[in-house]
């Protein structure tokens, strides 16, 4: 009994020391929060942040409640909040474009890490099925879904696959503006713009075509197998009873869109060539047939026009692309026409008797175009020009061949359209002048006189040719049909003469008559 009373008197003592203690003890309080630490302990919190489908979340804010210092998750969606006293604390996470998540308890221990449950954002989701275009019915197992775009915050990419029944689904979207797009192989690329917001679930049906094959290659040129640069060529084939066109880019490539199998032929064209064409083009479904390539040939260019002296179209004169021998003479017309020129700049070079040389610099032909350039000669001294009419009508007469010889040279022109002969650059001195012309009667004069300080002017009238009679032997007239007529009638007379004489000599008793007139005449005598 003489130990009761002690044992009471210890506890007493024990009670009032741990209230003395707690009450004076120092203490940390976190405004706002009910966490309650000893001064000095403290302790890590790791926090992930992720979505719905459990995607890390890079660069989302965590918030500790009642705490103004906010935290970020780095770019594998996770935050290390260190030196945390101990206690529990409200935590949660937000970011732009998602739902916020709610508050999530976090108990930190004195030099401990606590790992905290994943915080998880709200998104809004896009459901539904990817099905072969042409067969409503049949789904596609396996195609690849994008769902591509800016969300609020930045650039996004989300993806997954279709199931065997062509169902898919995508998840965890932040608000935002996107590309969901859709593929398979042996279909095409198919893709449309969507907006989603982190509370919408929307269902959206995918339909891919067959992916046909496509045709890709160069045009090149032909003389120099180059693709065609910064040019744009036209690149046709048919397909059934529709025609594709579509143009090469600044390298001279170009592709057809999705087409379906088959033989083809592939023409381009260009201006300035002659269209060309490859054919025999095998397209298979989903590859595209490469190097297809067109070989284009460039058309000549053309310089055509008049050549001049004043008002007088010039015949005769000759005109040439120097230093490549494509030349013309221009014609009673005055005209001339030079064709299949390369495309270049060119000198031409322009003459004609008794005219000054023409050379007409700087002359540029595109490959396929037609340039008109007349030419003006000047006519040297020495001239001599006139009119050649009919003396029927006065009409002129163009085309007649004209010669003039002197005594020192001979030349001949043609008559132009306009009826006009004209030589140049003659010597002084006299000449003889001779016009031909078929229909007409041939007209020459002489002595005509040149000087060397006035032209002279000669017109020449001529006369129609007189139609003779036709005989009746073939290729004579009627005097010469005559004549071949006397002459054989001459022939046979003196063919029966000597006949006849040669008979009688042969056989005399048969012409009495004479040979006894012979031998009346031989009595006489004697």
């Amino acid at each position: 009994m003489s130990d009761g009373p002690a044992s009471w008197k210890y506890a007493a003592l024990s009670i009032v020391a741990v209230t003395l203690l707690m009450y004076y003890a120092p203490v940390t309080h976190i405004e706002g929060s009910n966490a309650i630490t000893l001064q000095g302990g403290t302790g890590t919190l790791i926090v992930n942040v992720t979505d719905e489908a459990g995607r890390l979340i890079p660069y989302a804010t965590v918030a500790i409640y009642g705490n103004s210092t906010t935290f970020s998750t780095g770019a594998d969606g996770s935050v290390m909040i260190p030196d945390l006293p101990e206690g529990i604390y409200q935590v949660n996470a937000s970011k732009l474009g998602y739902i916020e998540d709610t508050l999530n308890e976090a108990n930190i221990a004195e030099g401990g890490t606590t790992y905290l449950d994943p915080l998880i954002l709200g998104g809004g989701s896009v459901f539904g099925y990817v099905y072969a275009a042409n067969a409503s019915s049949m789904p596609i197992s396996g195609a690849t879904v994008r769902l591509v775009g800016a969300a609020l915050f930045g650039f996004f990419v989300l993806e997954t696959q279709s199931a065997g029944n062509g169902y898919y689904s995508i998840t965890g979207i932040p608000t935002g503006k996107y590309s969901l797009e859709g593929s398979a192989v042996g279909y095409m690329h198919t893709s449309q713009t969507i907006d989603i917001t982190a509370y919408e679930d929307r269902e959206i049906i995918l339909r891919l075509d067959y992916n046909y094959g496509s045709i890709s290659g160069f045009v090149l040129e032909e003389l120099d197998p180059l693709p065609l640069p910064l040019s744009r060529v036209n690149v046709s084939l048919t397909v059934g009873s529709a025609k594709i066109t579509v143009a090469t880019d600044l390298f001279g490539r170009y592709t057809t869109p999705q087409i379906p199998p088959g033989s083809y032929e592939v023409t381009a064209e260009k201006t300035g060539y002659f269209t060309g064409s490859v054919e025999g083009v095998l397209v298979e479904n989903g590859r595209m047939t490469e190097n297809a390539n067109i070989s284009l040939v460039s058309k000549p260019g053309k310089i055509f026009g008049t050549v001049t002296s004043g008002a007088i179209l010039v015949s005769g004169a000759t005109v040439e692309l120097e230093g490549i021998g494509l030349n013309s003479t221009t014609g009673y017309q005055g005209t001339y026409s030079i064709e299949d020129i390369p495309a270049g700049t060119y000198t031409i070079v322009t003459t004609a008797p008794g005219y000054d040389i023409n050379r007409t610099i700087n002359v540029g032909v595109e490959r396929g175009k037609e340039y008109r350039l007349d030419i003006v000669l000047d006519a040297r001294p020495g001239q001599l020009l006139g009119y050649v009419k009919s003396s029927e009508d006065f009409s002129v007469i163009p085309n007649c061949n004209v010669t003039i010889t002197g005594s020192s040279e001979s030349r001949m022109t043609v008559t132009n359209e306009q009826g006009i002969y004209i030589f140049a650059g003659l010597p002084v001195g006299n000449y003889t002048l001779v016009v031909r012309t078929p229909g007409y009667s041939p007209y020459i004069v002489s002595d005509i006189e040149i000087t060397p300080d006035t032209p002279s002017h000669f017109d020449v009238y001529l006369d129609l040719e007189k139609e003779a009679l036709s005989g009746f032997i073939f290729g004579m007239d009627l005097a010469h049909s005559l004549m071949a007529l006397a002459f054989l009638f001459s022939i046979v007379i003196l063919s029966v003469a000597v006949y006849l004489r040669l008979r009688g000599l042969q056989y005399p008793e048969k012409s009495p008559a004479v040979f006894e007139e012979e031998a009346g005449e031989e009595e006489e005598e004697e």
